[in-house]
């Protein structure tokens, strides 16, 4: 038998308020501009209501699902929301200015140009949601997770990150004056606009970040992590980076004189032309990285490691290399000051013959002589049975 949406949408209408207090499923009200202030709402389910304009400030909303409904201008002020889920709604140009999510989920939902000042998020995932030229100054978020966002334009100045991720977000043109973040991961993310220069940033995690020519001069670095980040000709003068890891990265022309890189790790990048003059890199890691004509002029590399790296065309002039591990690296044709390489660790002979020993092939090589050897014998065998034969022969 057919649903009578008409007469649902009448005995939804008749019961909302038992609704609102008890929980249940409201679906296609007319609720544009109604008051809900001040209340405290939970378990409640909207489906496809018009909430345009309703007012929702200052309310708990506790278990409640948005579905399909349309909220633009709603005002969710000073509001709370926990394990509240939003799917496929509109929202452009709502406001939440100090609402406080929790265990919040919103999903495929357009909250552009939206009003999130001082807002508190946490536990909360946001999946393709739209939060173009939102206004998120002073937000604070805490184990909030944004996958496949748009946040273009959006204005995040003054917010405080932690514990995050953005994955596969749309972060061009943002607002990022004075914000703060710590364990912020990015990944995929495009941050060729943002100016990062002297942000607090440590433990945050750049995977496969674009951050082609992005300053990050006098930053803090420490502990983060860029793996596979493309940072060609990225600009880090006087940023601190000690124990922050590059691994595979392109570090191309980057420019980290001054900085400083006690115990970084740039395993396998791309270092070439780059500028790391004046540098602090005691107990640095360049195992197999690129560093093809790169300047290390004045640098500290006291107790680094560069073992089969390529060092062809770099500069050492005045850097102290005092124990620098450069087994099997290629650095005949560096530039260094006289006397210098002696204070290096060369290539050590007993590990070489034992990094390439392989007991495979030489098994192998073993067993093809054998073999061979018993093929040689077999033959001669057969040669002299035959001969012994024709002797026989020849005599019988």
């Amino acid at each position: 038998m057919p649903i009578d949406r008409s007469r649902l949408r009448a005995l939804n209408a008749a019961n909302l308020e038992a609704i609102l207090d008890f929980g249940g499923e409201l679906v296609e009200l007319e609720l544009a501009g109604r008051s809900f202030a001040d209340r405290h709402l939970k378990d409640a389910k909207f489906v496809q209501c018009d909430l345009r304009g309703a007012d929702f400030s200052r309310c708990r909303l506790a278990g409640l699902s948005f579905l399909l409904c349309r909220m633009d201008g709603a005002l969710f002020d000073d509001a709370s929301l926990d394990r509240v889920t939003m799917m496929k709604c509109s929202a452009p140009g709502a406001t939440w200015r100090g609402a406080r999510f929790e265990n919040t989920q919103l999903c495929d939902t357009d909250l552009s140009g939206a009003d999130l000042t001082a807002a508190r998020l946490r536990r909360t995932a946001l999946v393709k949601t739209t939060l173009d030229d939102a206004r998120l100054g002073a937000v604070r978020i805490h184990e909030v997770f944004i996958v496949d966002g748009a946040l273009a334009g959006a204005d995040l100045s003054g917010a405080e990150l932690t514990n995050s991720a953005f994955t596969n977000c749309d972060l061009s043109n943002v607002a990022h004056d004075g914000i703060r973040a710590d364990t912020l991961m990015f990944v995929d993310a495009d941050l060729t606009s943002w100016c990062l220069r002297g942000l607090h940033l440590p433990r945050c995690n750049f995977q496969e970040a674009n951050l082609v020519e992005v300053d990050l001069g006098d930053a803090d670095l420490t502990q983060c992590q860029f793996t596979r980040a493309r940072m060609a000709g990225a600009r880090l003068t006087g940023a601190t980076a000690n124990s922050t890891v590059f691994l595979d990265s392109d570090l191309a022309q980057a420019d980290f004189s001054g900085a400083r890189l006690q115990g970084a790790i740039f395993n396998q990048s791309d270092l070439s032309g780059a500028n790391f003059q004046g540098a602090g890199m005691t107990q640095a890691v360049l195992e197999q990285a690129s560093a093809i004509r790169t300047s290390f002029r004045g640098a500290d590399l006291s107790y680094a490691i560069g073992r089969r790296a390529d060092f062809r065309g770099a500069d050492f002039r005045g850097a102290s290399v005092f124990r620098f591990d450069l087994h099997g690296a290629d650095a005949d044709l560096a530039h260094w000051d006289p006397r210098a390489r002696g204070r290096t660790l060369p290539t050590d002979p007993a590990r070489h013959i034992a990094e390439i020993y392989d007991p495979v092939a030489i098994h192998r090589r073993s067993h093809l002589r054998v073999h061979s050897g018993s093929d040689a014998v077999e033959s001669g065998t057969q040669a002299a049975s035959i001969e012994s034969g024709s002797v026989r022969h020849l005599t019988g």
